[in-house]
């Protein structure tokens, strides 16, 4: 799952700056800008939206007081926030402090302080909205126009799945694709069809001679689901988890 981070910063080259300290360290990312408070809550109602990162020069006071508007907002109140302090004078750290903002850095500072920091506010798996399940001999079969391939899938749940697979050169993994996913449960093979989903992150896992990819991991979203669809692909993963234990006990 992408996690959505808002950053407010009225410099463009500090906006980049910012930018690739994070992409550094984390590849989950999907980073959108605002240069002002003013942009803030319009984009936190119509987007999706994890995090907030705000710069405070400590010669403009905007950035100090979004954490508090945020506070105040009906959906910016339940939205995480990390102040970057611009200015490394002591005084200004004790007054957020004294704020009641335990959440900041002094820039500049090493990206791996800055993920670990952001990975400690905004957990990956907290934002996991549905169970995961890892499921031996589970196949995800994927379709687009003429195309067709399958993977071993890692993790699945109603909304999306991890899968190691065969790099297809005609299969374009960043279009949308079909997608069945194939599980083994008491002996016999139960199929999920109708799956439409977009990949959200690729990792390359070998190469051939000439560096191009021989196995990939992918990660994908199911969108759309039917409810019909995403409740019994739900029963069958319980469903065969509950299985899968009771034969472990036996």
């Amino acid at each position: 799952m992408a996690r959505h981070f808002l950053l407010v910063e009225k410099s463009e080259t500090m906006r980049k700056i910012f930018h690739s300290k994070i992409l550094a360290n984390i590849d989950d990312a999907v980073i959108s800008d605002v240069s002002g408070n003013g942009d803030v809550f319009h984009h936190i109602e119509q987007n999706p939206c994890h995090l907030v990162l705000c710069s405070w020069d400590v010669t403009d006071p905007e950035g100090f007081n979004l954490v508090h508007e945020l506070k105040r907002h009906a959906k910016g109140k339940s939205i995480p926030c990390i102040m970057l302090l611009l200015g490394d004078d002591d005084k200004y750290e004790e007054q957020v402090v004294a704020a009641g903002i335990k959440d900041y850095l002094k820039m500049p500072c090493p990206p791996k302080l800055l993920s670990d920091t952001i990975n400690r506010v905004c957990n990956p798996v907290n934002l996991r909205a549905s169970k995961r399940y890892s499921l031996a001999d589970t196949i995800a079969l994927l379709e687009q126009r003429t195309a067709d391939t399958k993977g071993e899938v890692l993790n699945v749940s109603t909304g999306g799945l991890l899968c190691d697979l065969d790099y297809d050169e005609n299969f374009n993994f960043a279009e949308p694709m079909m997608m069945s996913v194939v599980i083994r449960t008491e002996g016999a093979e139960e199929t999920v069809e109708g799956l439409y989903s977009i990949m959200t992150n690729l990792k390359v896992l070998a190469r051939n001679a000439d560096y191009t990819p021989r196995k990939i991991r992918i990660g994908v979203t199911f969108v759309n689901t039917p409810k019909e669809t995403k409740s019994r692909l739900e029963a069958l993963l319980e469903k065969t988890e509950q299985s899968n234990e009771a034969q472990d006990y036996c």
